[in-house]
């Protein structure tokens, strides 16, 4: 029985609702922290989330409602436009959702949500605020802490070696290292085991080097399994992350998994060789895996080469700045002793402070009844709000706080209709198409989903100036993910009901198709429904003139858009 269990989604007592928010990352980290968080929710506290991840149906397991919103990085365009898109993009999930505590894990908060959080005052923000931040980092973005109610900062374990610029403030409440797991949710050595396809009386090692977006570890990893190929009857995992853009490899000693998350497993395996991103370095050395960690100093903020000099010199695990064959033989010679494994544990057992996630939760809720936390998990004081613009405006207890309540009940009774965005198509390789086509792909998932990306894939490489954006329902990005096609999300007809049983998903649909055209300026739409064999062709005929002789054949085209035009969309 878990020592955190997960609340009914649909517990009979009526509690705040809170929506978490993460930013992209190079990994899973931020959205990760937020599920620990709204894992140990109160009964009755309804969580909700929206990530600019493409990982975040995964919350969908734990059973969250979720919503994906892309990152300005997936759409290529300017910050400024960006923010723009994305402030209406927040503030109609606002609307409908209405949270009452919003909280955002990243290391930039958004203008996009500040702007549209500002404008209903009764939603409380809060900002998970991890430190360890690289000592160069500039900081300039610690000025926005004035902008929320209260900031969490998941602790550290080597917080000794942190000589970043959050360092030494006096504006977060802390909690102990925040984990998604706790030790009681990890399955048993044999149970874990078979779910890896591994035998449970044979040694076993994870290899988890991230999603390997932002350093390619190809070559790391070569080194790192010819070393440990060289162990007799050793049974090798590599894991895949669910937004990795590159495949694991697979052999006849190597087992390619993609789990999530894999630290449900952990038991299953004897010593692990891991990144040192925040996640990664506390699951770990919290639950005892002696580990060889391979730290990544081109993380833009994370300062992993400071945690994994910490754990070497605290006698926690091994740290390999430097991936050579020495180096790695060395930390594997090491890792193989089942006493040196077992003298590292013990220093991780002792090292360890406990999961702070059902604190931060707890404060969060505090703070959305209308008090402020009193002390951290470590002891330390309640928050001080910052000076500045934002202290002065939000008066976050008290007579506001009803108005705020008040105002917010009127605007909610108004009809949710953004205005439109005007902004360029997404950058992509070779000649940008002028006008991309919106492929709407709802109820088409599975199989199905991915035979549809592979067909318009191809038509991509074979029809230069050609563009296309999926509008989906299906919550597996992979496929198009892997074929380059950018990827909107529109909330299923089923989870819409269910969600929202009195209001109609016509008008979701509808405001969902005005967004991606306004923002990809895609004038034309092929519903996929209606064309179960021919999609390629239909989105050939609804697109605009591509190649070099479109000024010769638009006449042609427009002729037979008229002559055959796409089916339109019906709600």
């Amino acid at each position: 029985m878990s020592a955190d269990p997960t609340p009914s989604a649909t517990s009979s007592v009526k509690g705040p609702t809170v929506l978490f928010i993460s930013s992209n990352g190079t990994g899973m980290g931020h959205l990760t922290r937020l599920m620990a968080m709204a894992r140990r929710r109160a009964p009755g506290t309804r969580a909700v989330f929206a990530s600019l991840s493409q990982a975040v149906p995964v919350v969908a397991a734990e059973g969250f409602d979720w919503e994906y919103l892309p990152s300005r990085e997936v759409l290529g365009i300017g910050a400024r436009r960006w923010n723009l898109h994305m402030a209406h993009r927040v503030a109609e999930i606002l609307d409908r959702e209405r949270p009452d505590v919003v909280v955002f894990d990243g290391t930039y908060p958004y203008d996009a949500l500040l702007t549209a959080a500002r404008a209903r005052p009764s939603v409380r923000l809060v900002w998970s605020r991890r430190g360890m931040w690289r000592q160069r980092a500039s900081g300039s973005q610690l000025a926005l802490s004035r902008h929320f109610d209260l900031i969490i900062e998941p602790g550290e374990l080597a917080a000794e070696e942190d000589r970043g610029a959050t360092v030494g403030r006096t504006d977060a409440y802390r909690v102990a290292p925040i984990t998604l797991l706790s030790e009681d949710d990890l399955l048993p050595r044999e149970e874990a085991a078979h779910a890896l396809g591994l035998a449970p009386d044979r040694p076993a090692v994870l290899v988890s080097l991230g999603a390997g977006n932002l350093r390619d570890h190809g070559a790391d990893l070569d080194v790192i399994l010819d070393r440990l190929a060289e162990e007799p009857d050793l049974q090798i995992v590599v894991t895949r992350a669910a937004i990795s853009e590159r495949l694991a490899p697979v052999s006849d000693r190597v087992h390619a998994v993609s789990v999530y998350p894999v630290s449900r497993y952990l038991r299953a395996i004897d010593f692990a060789v891991a990144a040192v991103g925040y996640n990664s370095f506390h699951e770990f050395v919290g639950f005892a895996v002696p580990t060889l960690f391979v730290p990544n100093p081109a993380m833009p903020l994370d300062d992993q080469p400071a945690r994994s000099r910490w754990a070497q010199r605290a006698g926690a695990a091994v740290d390999v700045p430097d991936v050579t064959v020495e180096a790695v033989d060395a930390a594997v010679t090491l890792l193989a002793d089942p006493a040196r494994r077992e003298a590292l544990a013990r220093t991780c057992r002792a090292a360890s402070r406990g999961n702070g996630a059902g604190a931060a939760m707890a404060a969060i809720e505090e703070l959305a009844a209308g008090r402020a936390p009193v002390t951290g998990a470590d002891g330390s004081p309640a928050p001080v709000p910052a000076p500045g613009p934002a202290a002065g405006a939000r008066i976050r207890f008290g007579a506001r706080r009803l108005v705020g309540r008040a105002v917010d009940r009127i605007v909610r009774i108004a009809p949710v209709s953004p205005p439109g965005l005007r902004v360029g198509p997404a950058r992509r390789t070779g000649p940008e198409p002028e006008e991309p086509v919106l492929v709407q792909l709802v109820g088409v998932g599975g199989d199905a989903f991915a035979a549809r990306v592979a067909d318009l894939a191809a038509l991509l490489d074979r029809t230069s100036g050609l563009g296309v954006v999926l509008l989906t329902d299906t919550p597996d990005f992979g496929p198009a993910r892997r074929a380059g096609l950018p990827v909107e999300h529109v909330i299923s007809p089923q989870d819409w009901a269910r969600r929202y049983p009195d209001r109609p998903w016509a008008g979701h649909l509808e405001l969902r198709l005005r967004q991606v055209r306004d923002l990809y300026r895609a004038r034309h739409v092929v519903d996929a429904a209606a064309h179960p064999d021919d999609l390629p062709v239909a989105v050939l005929r609804a697109a605009p003139t591509v190649g070099p002789l479109a000024p010769l054949v638009r006449p042609v085209r427009a002729l037979l858009r008229r002559l055959d035009p796409p089916t339109p969309v019906r709600p």
